[in-house]
């Protein structure tokens, strides 16, 4: 199932307290990793069986870069909430894996941040 983020999207980083003002989200999806289970005598295809456990993926914001308000990068994981009209995706233990800033001449900086999801998030 997909949601639709509108205007009104919030970020908060539960600890630390940032809450940046969001231009995008993108939500990069939860996976299981296939297991080889091929071996010398098999013939044909190779065969698989699902993996124990599920990657619960990573956040991707796009957010108005303030120098006076640093993204937690460097911080202990936290619980972090994005909320949006009827909803919201909640990761527990999580943090800030990367970012990166843009700026052109004449326009306002901006960042992308890349929040790890850890443990099962809430609201999927």
């Amino acid at each position: 199932m997909s949601q639709t983020f509108t205007d009104t999207t919030t970020l908060l980083f539960g600890t630390t307290g940032f809450a940046p003002e969001i231009t995008s989200v993108n939500f990069t999806g939860m996976s299981r990793p296939k297991v080889l289970t091929s071996h010398l005598l098999t013939t044909g295809y190779d065969t698989f069986v699902n993996g124990p456990r599920v990657d619960p993926g990573d956040l991707v914001l796009g957010i108005f870069y303030d120098a006076g308000d640093n993204p937690p990068i460097d911080t202990d994981p936290e619980v972090v909430t994005v909320t949006y009209p009827g909803g919201a995706i909640v990761g527990t233990a999580s943090f800030a894996t990367g970012l990166t800033i843009t700026g052109q001449m004449g326009d306002l900086i901006t960042s992308e941040l890349t929040i790890g999801l850890s443990g099962e998030p809430a609201g999927m």
